[in-house]
Formats: structure tokens, C-alpha cells, sequence
């Protein structure tokens, strides 16, 4: 991979520009988020947990195509979001330079100063977690400690915001299909 060169990264270019993002799914009501119970561990881990090491596969390769399709329509998108903003370290799988973080607790990190993702410039600082899946963004999702301790912080926070970007079809047809804000 190339990222935005390569092959995989101008297709995903390419969905991007046709796609507009629509930030106002977002503002959808929806029933409260409840706190993962941390008090004992789970066999698995990670995003949506069990199966065999092909299906650990599969969900690693979701989850890189869809940061890279976030990657590629935020950075068409919003101003100021640019490699820099990608902080997991599939940005090193997608071809990125720089050293990527997998214990941030978000795989994006976004100063909203025009307030044009968070629709609030008074909480500036956006980090954001991608969960993607093959079929339409309705199934249930994990959130790992880590990430929910970052949702945590940035809720107690006067400055930031966490949001989950879901995006849906990753394989054939990716789509920002839900943005959850302070879960």
C-alpha cells in the first residue's frame, strides 16, 4: 500500500469525492450507551472479539479500509485534517509515514476549530474512533477499556469531543453511515 498513491487508496479517494459528508447523522436520537463491565476479561478481544484467525483477519482488514475511507473523506472534507490526524497505527499498514498508536484510545485525533464535524467550535479538539463493518453499520460494536476511557475523558472534558464514526459496505461500497458523539 501507498496510501492515497496506491491502488486500494485512489479507489477509496474516488468513493470519497462521491460521496458528500453528512455530519447532521450525527444529531440522530438514539437510547443512551451503557459502560462496558471491565470487572473481569473476555477471551478474544479486540473489535467484535471470537473466531478463528481467519475472522480476526477479516475484522483487521475492515477495520484498515475503514480508516483509510474516513482518512480519505475527511481529508477531502474538513480543513486542517490531514496524515497527521491519523493516529492508529494502520496508517502504517495504508502507507503512511510516521510511527502510529494503538493505545490512544481513537484512531484520529481533529482540531474542529470552524466546528464543522462537532457543529461546536467551543470543544475544538475531536477524537474519533472508526468502526467498520461489511454490512450496514446497524449491528452492535465493542468498544475496548482503552477507547471507552478516552469517550470518559474527553465527556468530563470542557475542550474535546469523542466520537464513533461508523462506516458500513467497507469492502464494497464504504459509507459514513452513523457518527456518534460522546457515547
Amino acid at each position: 500500500l501507498r496510501g492515497t498513491s496506491g491502488a486500494i487508496g485512489q479507489a477509496l479517494k474516488a468513493l470519497a469525492q462521491k460521496q458528500a459528508l453528512d455530519t447532521e447523522i450525527g444529531r440522530l436520537a438514539r437510547a443512551a450507551v451503557t459502560a462496558p463491565d471491565t470487572s473481569h476479561r473476555r477471551s478474544g478481544g479486540g473489535a467484535g472479539g471470537g473466531g478463528g484467525a481467519g475472522n480476526k483477519k477479516d475484522k483487521e482488514l475492515a477495520g484498515l479500509l475503514g480508516e483509510a475511507f474516513v482518512y480519505e473523506q475527511f481529508r477531502l472534507t474538513l480543513p486542517g485534517f490531514d496524515e497527521r490526524s491519523w493516529r492508529s497505527c494502520n496508517r502504517n499498514l495504508y502507507g503512511l509515514e510516521g510511527k502510529g498508536d494503538d493505545s490512544l484510545g481513537c484512531d484520529f485525533s481533529y482540531r474542529d476549530v470552524d466546528g464543522r464535524l462537532t457543529t461546536d467550535p467551543n470543544r475544538p479538539m475531536c477524537y474519533m474512533d472508526v468502526k467498520a463493518s461489511s454490512g450496514d453499520g446497524s449491528e452492535p460494536f465493542q468498544m475496548s477499556a482503552n477507547e471507552w476511557n478516552k469517550a470518559r475523558e474527553c465527556h468530563e472534558s470542557s475542550d474535546s469531543v469523542y466520537a464513533v464514526i461508523r462506516v458500513a459496505h467497507v469492502r464494497e461500497a464504504p459509507t459514513v453511515v452513523d457518527i456518534i458523539f460522546d457515547p
